[in-house]
């Protein structure tokens, strides 16, 4: 089914306030959740950006946070105040935004049609754990949204390897790293993967000048960020001094997060100082590390809703608990439609789309498989589900159906 380009900018903009009113009614009907530690991290540093213009440095070696989303924060917090119900709005309406991406994404490269492309864009505006994270304060959706932004550009980039393609991505992807570190390595795994898939297909192989490009435009914003910390605060390492502490807390197997009491204590200190390090008796064998990794494999796909808030839920609302089944089923079958598409490797959208799913998820199974790890994900794995349903016999006959009755 075809649409006119002032038709996806109207359907675009559906979608944004179609998120706006979800959110509206999640946060008239629904209790809020208490803070964690890293939220109280944000809201401290975003504070402290507020009364004293610099990043807060959190532990004695001058650690700081990325810098995005305390400035996202410090931003609603100066111009609505201290309040968390302004921030959650604000990331609803970014929740908005993420579906109304994930529709232009599918039906721009992947060619869905009009309807799944929307159904996918919706389908992300209503996702429990996109609505779940835009009422916390943490960075998860503000931080998706940029890598979906970037995806357009990014996109553009790998399948037509053009400059300003390369260097509007880099740009973009800096800003999400700047944001999430673990997008530092994404634009060097693009380039390698890339360059392979070109190989194997027999396809152009992308244009080194253009690579340098992309990289540069990556680096380039990271440096003047950590060049900035050192001008004005002295600060050499930055939010890359959390690298050997993120390793070490990946390497604990029995890492927990902080309890109530320890999330109160941070509050009325208005700071933050790190979790409780590692003793020599908690490090565990080669052995066991292996085989969690390993199993981070499969448990990055854990779709999740078994931790506290989930239940505080179920406390509340028992029918909750059908919904979460439910939710479950549904993730596991989308997901299964999603890998469904690997068969398409040779078509290259496809193909790149699969090259930031697999970054995300190596990442992760090294690191942590915590759910909300996961998200950045779940609008392309939406988007690779509805293609495959796009591909079958059943869907192709109904939207012929549809084109013939209403185009």
């Amino acid at each position: 089914m075809s649409i006119t380009t002032k038709g996806t900018i109207n359907t675009f903009l559906g979608v944004v306030l179609y998120g706006a009113i979800v959110g509206v009614l999640v946060l008239y009907f629904l209790p809020t959740l208490p803070l964690t530690t890293d939220a109280v991290e944000y809201d401290n540093t975003a504070s402290h950006l507020i009364e004293t213009g610099e990043m807060l440095q959190l532990y004695d070696d001058g650690n700081t946070l990325a810098p995005g989303y305390p400035m996202f924060l410090a931003v609603i917090y100066a111009l609505f105040g201290h309040d968390y119900t302004a921030v959650f709005f604000f990331q609803f309406m970014l929740v908005g935004i993420c579906g109304a991406l994930t529709f232009y994404l599918g039906y721009r490269y992947l060619q869905l049609p009009y309807l799944l492309a929307l159904l996918a864009g919706a389908l992300v505006t209503v996702w429990p754990y996109m609505v779940l994270h835009a009422m916390l304060v943490l960075s998860e959706i503000f931080a998706i949204m940029l890598l979906l932004v970037a995806m357009v550009p990014l996109l553009e980039y790998m399948r037509e390897d053009k400059r300003r393609y390369a260097i509007t991505s880099g740009v973009m992807l800096a800003l999400f790293a700047l944001t999430r570190p673990v997008g530092l390595l994404l634009p060097f795994w693009v380039l390698i993967l890339m360059v392979l898939y070109a190989y194997i297909t027999k396809r152009h192989v992308p244009s080194w000048k253009n690579g340098a490009w992309f990289a540069a435009a990556f680096l380039v914003p990271l440096m003047v960020w950590q060049g900035y910390l050192y001008a004005s605060q002295g600060i050499v390492s930055g939010y890359f001094a959390q690298v050997p502490g993120v390793i070490t807390k990946s390497l604990n197997l029995t890492y927990e997060l902080d309890p109530p009491e320890r999330i109160e204590d941070l509050l009325a200190s208005k700071h933050a100082s790190p979790t409780s390090p590692t003793t020599e008796e908690d490090v565990p064998s080669l052995t066991d590390i292996a085989v969690s990794k390993l199993k981070n494999i499969i448990l990055f796909w854990n779709p999740g809703a078994g931790g506290y808030q989930a239940q505080e839920y179920i406390d509340r609302y028992p029918f909750v608990q059908i919904l979460i089944w439910l939710y479950r089923f549904g993730f596991l079958v989308l997901l299964a439609l999603a890998f469904m598409t690997v068969r398409h490797w040779k078509t290259p959208l496809v193909a790149y789309i699969w090259v930031i799913i697999l970054y995300f998820w190596g990442v992760h199974a090294i690191l942590f498989p915590y759910p909300r790890y996961m998200l950045p994900v779940v609008p392309l794995i939406l988007i690779l589900a509805f293609y495959t349903l796009s591909h079958m016999p059943v869907m192709q006959t109904l939207a012929q159906r549809l084109k013939d009755r209403f185009v």
